[in-house]
């Protein structure tokens, strides 16, 4: 590709003059008449160098261009403002590079020989799934796309919390209070869903109920193989099973479920606990408010608000989740020394998903990883500090820095949706947050099914092959992922139901616009005799380079937003160029075979990119 030639090129200039070249970044000009490329390289090298031998940017543009001798694939370049290069790349060039594409174009093998564990989704299995939890999967299911894509080792966890607060309270509800039975045709989840804030409602009106929740809550992890563990775990295990099957209707998957009841069952807390022992800084607390605990001291007053997320051990001697969740992140490097056991749990497209199991079998293909990416949501971001410096305090440096946190902003309700859902609003917010216990939220499959009912009556889909159901999963993903992850998403119904502009139907349409251009086309093919595209062909065939480097550089950044916006952006550029140019009646023959070339190249590149999101690519609509 041109793009690689002419980087390669600078680098060597830049390096013979005597400067380093590793922060170059050679962009897409957005604008024509800074040509097709551009960098601001000449701005950043007059930074390596003081006194005598600092050059202005100027100067060194003028060198780089004097020293890069005008290769036979540029047109011309030019120096712009205080110092940044343009570079016009002949069109026959760009047309000869785009014939080169040829499927996963852009996928590249920046993570051979690395091994990732992602954990992502986390939902406690209690409930049903609301919108919050659903940018939770979404996100790690696009950051899975997006590191299989460039060549990683890929294993995707989902850490089920079966001996929790949340649980325990569903639990006490099907137990000790007086709640309706559950409706014909209800499903399970639905109906935990308001047991769930009934029994905190209860604890609200009559505070000794809550005895209940520090009883049971002991008990499991004292007495894992209990019957009121076993009832717990029976409820965690069918919430698990209702929660993978609404994900499984948005595409998403894990290939293992790890339990917590299994951590402790395992001994690794027991374990993990007698190596804090011997940690500095990690001592047991003799007096105050928590004493009795077990703490990593961080120097802070006893009136931090950060107090409990480092206690790892309450008073009656029940492990944290930050201490299970600190136990789990070493078995993922593989610094324990033990494994769980496995067994398969269900079937997933082209695999299989696996639990871990007591009365599992032993497999080699889990932990060990070189790199740990957890995806949870911004609140918990003290608590992975947390982790990451007691790592380092163990002496694991290396692990502790390839321990990463994929924070995101929660999902929170507008004023408008907030009072339709029964919120009695006190104030003037402009958000509002989910209440879970009060039973306040937006289920995924009702926002779902309201999305899908709104396509049918505008026959979106009709011809597709594709339900409003399924057209409408994807129109929640994009909804989901065209928020950068520290952008507050508030939800409101009359947003989030829009399925025109940049919207996931907008950009499957798209998809099946260019599908019906190439049937009608049939095997039209050929020889364009040297056609060169004009400046809205050119448009088109750059924005289709710009996606290895975007793919690239989401590996790093973490952010999918930006592939949802390039995806929108790529659409907007296939419309005009549509708009402007005939394809199937072009005036000439060599204008039809180079515009069918592009439209084909187009389709290859445009539906791995809506594959990164997780958006299915009809071929009618």
């Amino acid at each position: 590709m041109v793009k690689d030639l002419l980087e390669q090129d600078l680098k060597k200039v830049i390096s013979n003059l005597g400067f380093e070249s590793s922060d170059m970044v050679l962009s897409i000009s957005q604008n024509k008449s800074f040509g097709d490329y551009s960098t601001n390289i000449a701005l950043q090298l007059a930074k390596q160098k003081s006194g005598e031998s600092k050059q202005s940017p100027m100067d060194i543009a003028n060198k780089i261009l004097e020293k890069l001798e005008n290769p036979d694939y540029l047109e011309k370049a030019e120096i712009a403002g205080p110092g940044f290069l343009n570079f016009f790349i002949k069109p026959e060039i760009l047309k000869n590079d785009l014939l080169e594409i040829t499927e996963n174009f852009g996928h590249s093998d920046i993570g051979k020989g690395q091994k990732i564990v992602l954990e992502h989704t986390g939902i406690n299995p209690n409930k049903a799934m609301h919108i919050g939890h659903l940018r939770n999967a979404v996100l790690g299911d696009a950051l899975a796309r997006v590191f299989s894509k460039n060549g990683y080792e890929l294993e995707i966890q989902n850490y089920i919390d079966d001996t929790g607060i949340q649980v325990t309270d569903t639990y006490i509800g099907t137990k000790f209070l007086d709640f309706r039975e559950q409706r014909s045709g209800e499903r399970l989840d639905d109906y935990f869903w308001d047991l769930y804030a009934a029994v905190n409602k209860k604890y609200e009106e009559d505070p000794e109920f809550l005895k209940h929740r520090e009883e049971v809550l002991k008990e499991v992890e004292h007495n894992p193989d209990g019957e009121i563990a076993k009832e717990v775990k029976k409820i965690a295990t069918e919430m698990t099973q209702a929660i993978a099957q609404t994900l499984a209707e948005f595409g998403i998957y894990h290939d293992l479920y790890v339990w917590e009841s299994d951590i402790l069952k395992f001994k690794f807390w027991s374990q993990a606990f007698e190596t804090l022992k011997k940690t500095p800084g990690f001592e047991k607390e003799e007096q105050g408010k928590n004493k009795g605990t077990w703490l990593v001291r961080f120097g802070e007053s006893e009136d931090d608000d950060h107090v409990s997320d480092k206690i790892f051990v309450r008073s009656d001697g029940t492990a944290t989740y930050t201490a299970k969740d600190f136990a789990y992140n070493l078995w993922k490097f593989g610094l324990l020394g033990e494994d769980f056991r496995y067994k398969q749990w269900d079937k997933k497209p082209g695999g299989i998903i696996y639990t871990t199991a007591f009365d599992g079998e032993k497999m080699d293909r889990f932990d060990k990883s070189d790199l740990v990416y957890t995806v949870i949501d911004e609140r918990q971001s003290y608590l992975q500090q947390v982790i990451k410096e007691v790592f380092n305090r163990l002496g694991y440096e290396k692990q502790s820095e390839n321990l990463h946190h994929v924070a995101y902003a929660v999902v929170t309700l507008s004023s408008k949706t907030a009072e339709a859902l029964g919120l009695m609003l006190k104030d003037e917010k402009k958000s509002y947050a989910m209440a879970g216990r009060k039973g306040i939220g937006v289920k995924v499959r009702d926002l779902r099914d309201l999305l899908a009912g709104k396509i049918n009556e505008e026959k979106k889909g009709a011809e597709a092959g594709l339900s409003p159901e399924r057209i409408a999963q994807s129109a929640v993903k994009y909804y989901m992922l065209k928020y950068n992850t520290n952008t507050e998403i508030v939800f409101d119904f009359d947003q989030a139901l829009s399925i025109y502009g940049a919207t996931g139907p907008y950009l499957q349409y798209t998809h099946a616009r260019v599908s019906s251009i190439l049937e009608k086309a049939k095997d039209v093919s050929g020889d364009d005799k040297g056609y060169l595209p004009n400046d809205s062909e050119i448009e088109l065939v750059k924005g289709i380079f710009e996606w290895p480097s975007l793919l690239g550089e989401v590996s790093k950044t973490l952010e999918p937003s930006a592939i949802a916006t390039f995806a929108f952006d790529l659409a907007q550029k296939f419309n005009s160029f549509y708009e402007k140019n005939s394809v199937l009646n072009a005036d000439t023959e060599d204008e039809k075979i180079f515009r069918l070339n592009l439209v084909r190249k187009f389709q290859l590149v445009y539906k791995d990119v809506l594959d990164t999101l997780g958006i299915e690519a009809p071929e009618k609509m």
